[in-house]
């Protein structure tokens, strides 16, 4: 049997699919309802009835609910057909034969046609795979509510043992995103923000043949999407507002040229509905240093009343041209028919067998290495996360992805959404006048100080400007005031910083901070757990005083020097 060949439905082929297909499919789908699982789509009782493999795809069947002690992955030309409430009362899990769903396919049955596709899509990615289809396995796992997650096995000699050869999901498109933010903004209160426009922004028109343009003069209140993106000075270049263009760029701003980041958020700023766009390479002047630390101080506000922010994450071969879709090779679109007859789309996701949660933001090659993220993440009350494998959202309540696994607490996605839900809680709670926990809010700073000592910055000066609008929302009464990057209430214990591992930081060449703060050096800077060592001790030194000199009109921003004075003891150090 060839590829694609006998298939009753239409599966598209293996060619690198982006984000842009779902986003493509949701503009052309019909009215009709598309669900997030495929159960009802593909599993309808007429083709359970007639297809053997699909027909254990339901868990309420009596005669599926016993176990069949004799069937065993590992006993080979054995297949399992007990459903097993793992996801729920009506999940089930269940072993399909690599030969029974490509029979099964090829007699025109979706369901079978979709799981053998996802067998083709693991083989493309793991040439290696054993190919004898006589001894390959399917297991399928699925709830309602839930994409298909399958994994493609094979027996081992040792018994009870199987080799793991890959995992693929299978889910129906649905506005996914759009429910995550619809949610969000129906039914979180600490996610709403009082929303201040921008200086500037692009302006892109009612529709896509509008002229885009950059405007000074939008003062009514209105929705608008940022960006939060890695620069690449290179194509950035093409694209940067100077003094010599700005008063051009009022009146229209080319797409010609343009990065295609730039030009995927434009794609998907309209498809969601807003007509405003925030871009820092073209709503700050770059080559006018007034005017980039006024924005660079406002950056907070920007980020903090944005409807959405769009973050578009790199891979490690990641170049200008990828976009903030990313090619998707790992996907494959399927066209399919409902149980009513109206064709939809199904699309098989490819995840490999990794070990590592490729849900964490926080570490490996991620739009969260840059130091002016880190700020952007933590403030921005939503956003849509691009990544090569997938889209997930983040709110200051909650975090949702395609597979569910962040949606479902399967896995955490990183360390840093903690401190932000507790930055979410500080700013509500302020507002109704209500009393912070101070130690909650001591380990999220210092939990964001860990995270962002290890951040990359193109311009190192701007080491302490990148957390200027973050420092500005911490509660004074807990903190007190800022010394450039520590805080003048726990000032000695502030101080207890290390190095954390040998040889993995540097100090700066130029003044960046003052040298008894972690801002002064680069990577590898550990914030004490105060929790644990500072608990019940006595400081024997006391801040006596304190001050800043500002290199710029923030006054949270550069500095040009800063001391203390403090009275305590000398000691002797031996040095080894």
């Amino acid at each position: 049997l060839e590829l694609n060949q006998s298939f009753s439905a239409t599966p598209c082929a293996p060619h690198p699919s982006r984000y842009e297909q779902c986003i493509e499919y949701q503009e052309r789908k019909s009215e009709t309802h598309i669900l997030h699982h495929l159960n009802d789509q593909i599993m309808n009782p007429s083709v359970l009835e007639d297809c053997p493999v699909c027909h254990n795809f339901q868990p309420e069947l009596e005669e599926n609910t016993k176990r069949d002690s004799h069937s065993r992955l590992w006993n080979v030309g054995y297949h399992r057909k007990i459903p097993i409430n793992a996801a729920g009362e009506a999940g089930f899990s269940i072993e399909v034969k690599v030969t029974e769903a490509r029979n099964q396919a090829s007699n025109g049955c979706n369901g079978c046609m979709l799981l053998y596709q996802g067998y083709l899509q693991c083989l493309e990615f793991t040439p290696n795979a054993l190919k004898d289809e006589n001894r390959m396995y399917i297991i399928v796992r699925s709830a309602p509510g839930q994409a298909m997650n399958c994994s493609l096995r094979a027996p081992l000699a040792r018994p009870r043992c199987a080799r793991n050869w890959g995992d693929f999901q299978i889910l129906a498109v649905d506005d996914w995103y759009l429910s995550w933010v619809q949610e969000c903004l129906e039914n979180h209160p600490k996610c709403q923000r009082p929303s201040a426009m921008p200086t500037r922004l692009i302006d892109l028109g009612e529709d896509d043949k509008a002229v885009m343009c950059l405007r000074d003069d939008v003062n009514q209140i209105a929705p608008y999407i940022a960006l939060s993106h890695n620069w690449h000075f290179s194509e950035a270049r093409k694209s940067m507002t100077l003094k010599e263009n700005y008063e051009s760029r009022k009146r229209f701003i080319p797409q010609q040229g343009l990065s295609q980041t730039f030009h995927d958020t434009i794609k998907v700023t309209r498809w969601l509905g807003v007509r405003y766009l925030w871009i820092d390479t073209f709503c700050i002047i770059q080559d006018d240093p007034d005017d980039w630390a006024q924005q660079a101080s406002q950056m907070g506000d920007i980020f903090e009343g944005a409807y959405i922010t769009i973050a578009a994450h790199s891979g490690l071969d990641s170049s200008p041209t990828d976009g903030c879709f990313l090619e998707r090779k790992s996907v494959r679109e399927v066209g399919l028919p409902d149980g009513n007859g109206d064709q939809f789309s199904a699309f098989i996701i490819y995840r490999g067998y990794r070990g590592s949660d490729l849900h964490d933001l926080d570490n490996g090659p991620s739009l969260m290495r840059r130091g002016w993220c880190v700020q952007e993440r933590l403030l921005s009350p939503r956003i849509l996360h691009f990544r090569p494998w997938e889209v997930s959202f983040e709110c200051f309540t909650r975090r949702h992805c395609e597979c569910q696994k962040l949606s479902l607490g399967i896995t955490d996605g990183g360390n840093m959404h903690e401190p932000k839900s507790l930055l979410g809680d500080a700013f509500h709670i302020s507002a109704h006048g209500q009393e912070l926990n101070g130690n909650d809010y001591r380990y999220a700073w210092d939990s964001i100080v860990n995270i962002y000592c290890t951040a990359d910055l193109t311009v190192p000066t701007d080491r302490l400007a990148a957390l200027s609008s973050l420092v500005q929302r911490m509660p004074r009464q807990i903190f007190g005031d800022y010394l450039a990057g520590l805080w003048s209430k726990n000032l000695i214990s502030e101080l207890a910083w290390s190095t954390g591992e040998f040889g993995r930081y540097f100090r700066y060449q130029q003044y960046v901070a003052p040298s008894f703060s972690w801002a002064s050096i680069h990577g590898g800077a550990v914030m004490i757990d105060r929790g644990r060592y500072f608990k019940g001790a006595e400081h024997k030194a006391c801040a006596l005083d304190a001050g800043t000199v500002p290199a710029t009109h923030d006054p949270w921003g550069q500095f040009k020097k800063a001391s203390f004075t403090c009275d305590c003891e000398f000691v002797k150090l031996n040095s080894y």
